[in-house]
């Protein structure tokens, strides 16, 4: 993509060369020019301002300066070919961009539609705005859109300017290095982002949610999915759809899925639609999991803020030291049968046969390391299930126990390989079963998102609810919690027209 950018301030967009889209700059995916308005100028003073016709305040942009730079832009011969379908196609060639508080408002939908064309130039106005002349003869020739970021002014377009082009040069191809995150953003379908969460579990007393340290893809996304539309809900309910009964089919299902709330109360009105979600006692997934920003904890005078982690210094600390230690063990564990015939007696053929069996062992360690570590919840996590732990814990244990023997071939050396075997075995089946979950849950959440449909609550129907067809059945899906079930309500009001 080319853009061009016509300013009185051309050092103010030199911040382009840093970050992602100086990247992109240098690796040739987009190719930026910044031409100074002043340059077009034919006085000595360099002016590019007058006074307005019909009097009042401040200065309006000449309309000579801004011809002759968009015309020396239009004609460059990096241009030249799509600047000559101007006169024939009116929905070829460049587009020209001026921000103005009077023009349409500058959108995510209309960053991925300029992030499609190959020709952009931005035109900064500054004091009262360009002489309107200069937008009506350029729409004659070509396409012109006035842009605003917000209802606001600012003193000038550069601002404006950089932002449009941070926005779509992020979404030219590319650019960003994984493609994904450009999917789970804010905006891109229709709602806010959800919150995100990093290592540490907890910080100054502040949790994690549990639901995002589970392992359970599909209940994470249908959290993330709550999250959204929960916090659109509280901060941009313009962006909801009017009226909001796809809102809230939608909102259902996510919590369905999530097991989050018990009660929600949407409440309705054809002229001013409100949105009220309600909850009533959360399920143990939800108390680590609240819409609401807990209160931040008070330090004492002279302590600092706990740091023990509730819930994780026991169970996911003991998982978690299996998957940094299963690595290590690959090289630990073969090289303690070798000390440890040495130490114990063993001496002549059996220690050639122990230093080729340390080595069949380590080769075998390796591969069942490999095989957890494929798993994607494991490495999201950084920690081993507990059936993991059980069984590398068995066969690890056997091995430092053959390392104290002093017959390497006895029935102690016969359990250990039987154990490795089970370990391959089981690091198999785990692998696959992972991945056909993974699999039926996304395939089930593809069809009930489709069809609109799905059960939930209790086995009789609401007869607040409109009926469904090809409901699914509960106990086969993925998202239905064995323990702490949850029962969703949803209550319309209309009001009623006088």
């Amino acid at each position: 993509m080319r853009i061009d950018i016509v300013t009185i301030f051309p050092e103010f967009f030199d911040v382009l060369d840093l970050s992602l889209l100086g990247k992109a700059r240098q690796s040739g995916l987009i190719e930026l020019g910044v031409h100074n308005l002043r340059d077009h100028t034919h006085d000595r003073h360099r002016t590019v301002d007058d006074t307005p016709y019909g009097g009042g305040a401040g200065m309006v942009m000449k309309p000579e300066p801004w011809g002759d730079a968009l015309d020396a832009i239009l004609t460059e011969p990096e241009a030249r070919e799509t600047t000559d379908a101007i006169a024939t196609d009116s929905d070829s060639g460049p587009i020209i961009i001026f921000p103005s508080p009077a023009g349409d408002q500058f959108t995510q939908a209309m960053a991925r539609e300029l992030a499609e064309e190959s020709h952009l130039v931005f035109g900064c106005g500054r004091y009262e705005g360009i002489d309107q002349r200069v937008v009506d003869y350029y729409e004659t020739r070509g396409r012109v859109r006035l842009v605003s970021l917000g209802d606001y002014v600012l003193n000038g377009g550069e601002v404006a300017v950089m932002a449009m082009i941070e926005a779509v040069g992020r979404l030219i191809p590319g650019v960003v290095g994984n493609p994904q995150s450009l999917v789970e953003e804010s905006h891109e379908d229709g709602l806010l982002e959800y919150p995100s969460y990093t290592k540490p579990a907890e910080w100054r007393g502040l949790s994690v949610p549990p639901v995002l340290l589970s392992g359970n893809h599909g209940a994470i996304a249908a959290w993330r999915r709550e999250q959204q539309l929960e916090r659109t809900a509280r901060v941009r309910p313009d962006l909801l759809p009017t009226p909001p009964a796809p809102l809230t089919a939608a909102l259902v299902e996510a919590r369905r899925r999530s097991a989050q709330i018990e009660l929600v109360e949407i409440e309705t009105a054809e002229a001013d639609p409100r949105i009220r979600i309600g909850r009533s006692r959360p399920s143990r997934l939800a108390r680590g999991a609240r819409a609401r920003k807990p209160a931040l904890p008070q330090p004492s005078a002279n302590a600092w803020p706990s740091c023990s982690r509730r819930g994780y210094s026991g169970t996911v600390f003991i998982r978690r030291t299996f998957f940094r230690w299963q690595f290590p063990a690959v090289i630990v564990l073969p090289l303690w049968l070798l000390i440890g015939s040495s130490i114990f007696g063993s001496g002549g053929w059996a220690v050639l046969g122990i230093f080729f069996g340390a080595v069949l062992l380590g080769l075998g360690l390796l591969v069942v390391s490999g095989l957890i570590l494929a798993r994607r919840e494991v490495r999201e996590q950084r920690a081993l299930s507990w059936p993991d732990v059980g069984v590398l814990g068995l066969w690890h244990l056997l091995i430092i126990a053959l390392g104290f023997s002093e017959d390497p071939s006895g029935w102690l050396s016969v359990l250990t390989v039987v154990a490795g075997i089970g370990a391959f075995w089981y690091a198999v089946w785990a692998l696959f079963d992972a991945a056909r979950k993974r699999v039926r849950a996304m395939v089930d959440l593809i069809e009930q998102t489709a069809a609109g449909t799905g059960t939930f609550g209790p086995t009789e129907p609401s007869p607040n609810m409109p009926p469904r067809s090809n409901p699914v059945n509960p106990s086969s899906s993925p998202f239905r919690r064995a323990v702490d079930p949850e029962v969703i309500v949803i209550k319309e009001h209309p009001t009623e027209q006088s």
